[in-house]
Formats: structure tokens, sequence, C-alpha cells
């Protein structure tokens, strides 16, 4: 009988710096400002907020998936309800994000939603443990797209103050 022995592999292993293409950007920023959930939200605002939510939209997205590709397949991080409208975006361009996840996952990253009735997946502890998880790898959060969700804020606001007071 053979056994074979795993290398040892840190707990949080780097993850990958990556940056989508502007052109791409701008694709997803268009498509977060057309997408009917970020309308409900956001139609009331003047052109230049709602830009600026697509943007930290997007950013989110990817950030996101950054994390979710340090992770194994089969561990789940729950997005924000605001980040799952990019998420929902980024798909819709089935080339870019098979390529974009294979980049930085060498897999695709499947989005499974939780949609059983009478259960409520965006709140509670899977977003807070995507919080964590986004401070535990020195990702940055945006504060505004992860509060209000069942998430405590001051919890959110305990994991970007270092950020504040750096000035980054």
């Amino acid at each position: 009988m053979t056994t074979s022995t795993m290398p040892f592999a840190p707990s949080h292993p780097p993850l990958p710096d990556v940056v989508i293409d502007e052109e791409l950007r701008l694709r997803l920023i268009g498509r977060v400002l057309k997408d009917a959930e970020f309308r409900e939200r956001f139609g009331t605002a003047d052109d230049a907020e709602q830009r600026s939510w697509a943007e930290r939209i997007v950013t989110g997205t990817v950030t996101f998936l950054r994390l979710c590709a340090a992770t194994s397949p089969g561990k789940g991080y729950s997005p924000s309800p605001l980040v799952d409208i990019g998420w929902h975006c980024f798909i819709l361009y089935t080339r870019e994000y098979a390529a974009f996840c294979r980049q930085i996952a060498g897999r695709v990253i499947h989005h499974s939603p939780h949609d059983r009735p009478g259960v409520d997946y965006g709140t509670g502890d899977g977003t807070r443990d995507t919080v964590a998880a986004l401070a535990a790898h020195d990702l940055p959060i945006d504060s505004a797209l992860w509060a209000g969700i069942g998430v405590c804020d001051e919890e959110i606001r305990d994991h970007t103050k270092d950020d504040e007071e750096d000035g980054s």
C-alpha cells in the first residue's frame, strides 16, 4: 500500500493579483448600470452617483472573486447583495468570466445561489465569514458594499478601521 503526503499549505495562501482590463471594466460598469436590481436601488440617484456605485460594485466583485479563488472548490463565501449584482453581471460575459476565473483560480468559480423558500442566505454567518476572510487576506473592504446586510456595521468598521487610519 502506498501513501502520499500533501505538502504543508499555509492557512491563507497568497491571493492572485489581478486587474481586469479597462475595456472589460467599462463594459461591466455599463452592464451594472442597466441591471434591474441596481436600477431599483439607485434609479433615483443622479448619473454621477449611479456611476460611482457601479464602479464600486465592479471593484468589490473582483475583490470577492479573488477571495473565492484562494479557497478550494466547495468552500463558499456569500457576497453582499450589491456585490452579487456585480457577480451576476460578470457571469453574463461567459467567455471573459471563464477566462478571468481560470486566470485567478485555475477553474471557473461557480455561482451557487441558495434559494430554498423561507431561508435568508444573504445575512448572518455567510456574509460575516466573507467579511472576516476578506480582512484576513488583507483585501480591501468597501464598507458601503457590505453594510446593513446582517453583518454588524461595527464589525465592518473594525475590519476597515486600520485602512482608514493608514489613509489607504
